[in-house]
């Protein structure tokens, strides 16, 4: 889902360098590493005989090569070596490595002009440590490299082997280098005596009741669902008892409708307990499918998670010291408070403040004003939700914190304007993505990349949104905000060809790429027709939607908040054919949600295909069939939008909370920087979730046999499945806000 995460897989790269020196990780929670052979090769394309480079590539920071084969030799034509060790650097991703077995390392290699490259198999994620590097001296001669070494780390799947080709490590900084080319062939890596390898237990098998591991409300509808392998169903049972956590029986029901279930490759069927009312801990058993985790019935099993899971933007705040009182283990010093140099010019401004965005503290305006938009939208249809002691440095002010909260995204958001123009730059991050340090750590130089199209629509389009909420409780804030996005939209309609956003030359963060803006500007316009009430807005909105109308939620498509604000606005202000066209689209996209639901073994709306961020995708899709019921006035859509967060908190085919801190089974090892530099998970991150399409190393070498809806794996190497972002929270915040108002 989140394109942007794959550039992390250069990020990867770029921190080959940091990180020189073995530290202890934590505990690998994976299955072990299958068994190994003696001399069985373990990387692809050792010898270049096929005459291509796949699957070797190359990460460059500031310099400039190219991959090429000449005379059945990989050769890395290097124009400019940059300024830093890794400004060029080959990899390629191999393994597993397994503690404590020997390994050997060989390879030719010699360079048409004499320098050092610095040579690492190392984590490729989390602390990046190193578990074999050397410096190696090339010449014009051809020499052959054999290093041994030992395993001293637990098992890595998808290691990562490097080497880095950019200036050179104790070369006086300042000097130049010419252009030269490096050439290497006949690599091989190979295991050299097994023979104190620890043979794994194997993982303990989950049982196979899925239920919400939180709980449920006394008066919920609750439904476990039970799952076998055997498609013919023969392995369900057909009834099951509930038991008090001291094993006390209090109900028996069926398990009945079996379902064929292709994401996750089983066959669920369903048990419904609703019954079970009185507050305590229970758990589910029944005779084929054994025992389930335990969970609680009770009115408040949402509310420490609820509380987490907004208070996870305060402990994402940017630009700000965070105190002991109120962040506890993640309080830290303030960080990112430089000004930040314009890209491509000497002028620095100020634009401290803001939520770092995911796993790393880049600030980008997409994904922040979804996370934003999500939250207002959480207030405005859900208010009795939210209350002022979340525990931040605001609560007690008599706002409510999520008011609060947002209120420090909007005052980012304002310092990205170009005063002059009206447009909105895109980011603001460092070079490349830092190593796994705290905020503080991050001190390279802020770079601003340049204005965008869905930048400025964004950004038009929720501070005219927060305009009309803030109103009452400070104007001249709201006022600010309605002449920042008048502001924007003219610089939209001064450009109205501009479309899409790449990373400029040398910036290796998250880029949030967009090809079209359409679907921005419409949001904008609906929004600021809204707040304005000016007809020029309304013609933009007509307009946009004559021929199809803008979809999505997400930080790439965005037209639904353009519709649901339309749809949301005074009858007075809306032409009555284009809101029932509105109203049409919005019932048509929830009945290709039904579609889903009726065909998923969990009962959520996905398809075969499993996103990058589908969690986001799952609340993303809840939140659709709550505005449905928001536009046709009643509740006949809550129900199965709850079954979205039963999955979220357990109740799905990995029988897990995908949010840290919460559930019985829960994520421990999240792709977030502050949790592994404190060796500490912070509570209330709702990880990405499965991704069908294997976008990381680690989850290539641990999930290419599972099934769609089970490829996660919660380990800090696996940044496509188990990374944390402040828009997928966002959303979470949206379906708790319905559940628990």
């Amino acid at each position: 889902m989140k394109t942007k995460r794959g550039l992390l897989l250069l990020m990867c790269a770029c921190l080959l360098i940091l990180i020189t020196g073995c530290s202890t990780t934590k505990e690998e929670k994976t299955a072990p590493a299958p068994a190994v052979q003696a001399d069985k090769p373990m990387y692809q394309n050792g010898d270049f005989e096929n005459g291509n480079v796949e699957p070797w590539a190359l990460f460059t920071q500031g310099g400039d090569a190219q991959l090429v084969i000449e005379n059945a030799e990989l050769c890395v034509d290097i124009a400019n070596s940059g300024s830093i060790e890794y400004a060029v650097q080959l990899y390629q991703d191999v393994g597993p490595l397994e503690y404590a077995c020997k390994y050997r390392m060989q390879f030719d290699m010699y360079s048409t002009l004499p320098r050092n490259v610095e040579y690492r198999i190392q984590m490729n994620g989390g602390t990046y440590q190193a578990y074999s590097i050397k410096q190696i001296t090339l010449t014009e001669k051809k020499q052959t490299f054999v290093i041994d070494f030992t395993m001293e780390q637990s098992n890595d799947m998808a290691p990562r082997l490097a080497f880095n080709m950019g200036y050179p490590v104790g070369k006086p900084k300042g000097e130049t280098m010419d252009a030269h080319k490096i050439y290497i062939d006949n690599v091989s890596l190979t295991i050299t005596d097994a023979s104190n390898r620890i043979v794994a237990k194997e993982a303990e098998k989950k049982p196979d009741i899925s239920v919400n591991l939180l709980g449920y409300r006394n008066n919920d509808k609750k439904v476990a669902v039970f799952r076998t392998i055997r498609l013919d169903g023969k392995g369900l049972d057909t009834s099951f008892s509930v038991y008090t956590d001291k094993g006390k029986k209090v109900f028996t029901g069926k398990v009945e409708n079996p379902q064929q279930n292709d994401n996750a490759r089983e066959m669920n069927a369903y048990g419904d307990f609703s019954e079970v009312k009185e507050s305590g801990r229970y758990y589910i058993q029944s005779k084929i499918a054994g025992k389930s985790e335990l969970f609680t019935i009770g009115e408040t099993v949402y509310d420490e998670a609820f509380k987490d899971v907004v208070k996870m933007l305060y402990l994402q705040r940017c630009g700000t010291a965070l105190d002991e009182k109120h962040a506890g283990d993640f309080a830290h010093p303030v960080c990112h408070n430089t000004p930040a140099r314009i890209y491509g010019t000497e002028t620095f401004i100020d634009v401290t403040g803001g939520w770092h965005d995911a796993g790393d503290y880049g600030r980008y305006v997409v994904p922040g004003v979804k996370a934003a938009a999500d939250l207002l939208l959480a207030f405005m249809h859900y208010p009795e939700a939210f209350d002022d002691s979340l525990g931040i440095p605001e609560s007690g002010n008599g706002i409510p914190d999520v008011l609060d909260e947002v209120r420090y995204e909007l005052e980012w958001l304002l310092k990205m304007q170009d005063k002059s123009s009206g447009g909105v730059y895109h980011k603001v991050t460092c070079a490349a993505f830092p190593g796994f340090v705290m905020p503080e750590d991050e001190t390279d130089e802020l770079i601003i990349s340049p204005v965008s199209a869905a930048a400025t629509g964004d950004f038009a389009a929720v501070l005219a949104m927060a305009s009309g909420i803030y109103e009452e409780i400070d104007k001249a804030f709201a006022d600010n905000m309605r002449t920042a996005a008048e502001a924007a939209w003219a610089y939209l309609e001064a450009n109205p060809a501009m479309d899409g956003f790449v990373n400029p030359k040398g910036i290796a963060t998250g880029e949030y790429g967009d090809s079209k803006s359409t679907d921005e500007r419409y949001w904008a316009a609906a929004e600021l027709y809204k707040l304005t009430g000016d007809q020029k807005y309304h013609d933009a909105v007509k307009k946009m939607t004559a021929k199809s109308i803008p979809y999505g939620l997400g930080w790439q498509d965005v037209g639904d908040y353009g519709t649901i604000a339309y749809l949301t606005m005074s009858s007075s202000l809306q032409d009555s054919a284009l809101a029932q066209k509105l109203r049409t689209n919005i019932f048509d996209g929830v009945r290709s949600l039904m579609n889903y639901i009726d065909k998923d073994g969990y009962k959520i709306a996905m398809g075969i295909s499993y996103p990058w961020g589908s969690n986001m995708t799952v609340c993303n899709n809840a939140m659709l069939l709550l505005f449905a019921d928001i536009v046709a006035e009643n509740n006949e859509r809550s129900e199965l939008a709850k079954n979205h967060l039963h999955y979220i908190f357990g109740r799905n085919p990995l029988i897990t909370s995908y949010v840290t801190g919460h559930g019985t089974v829960n994520p421990q090892n999240p792709h977030h920087r502050p949790s592994e530099a404190l060796h500490k998970t912070m509570a209330g991150m709702l990880v990405g979730g499965p991704n069908s399409s294997l976008q990381d190393p680690y989850a290539k070498a641990v999930l290419i046999n599972e099934a769609p809806a089970k490829r996660y794996v919660d380990h800090e190497q696996s940044y496509s499945t188990n990374e944390i972002c402040i828009y997928w929270n966002s959303p979470l915040v949206y379906l708790m806000a319905a559940t628990i108002k």
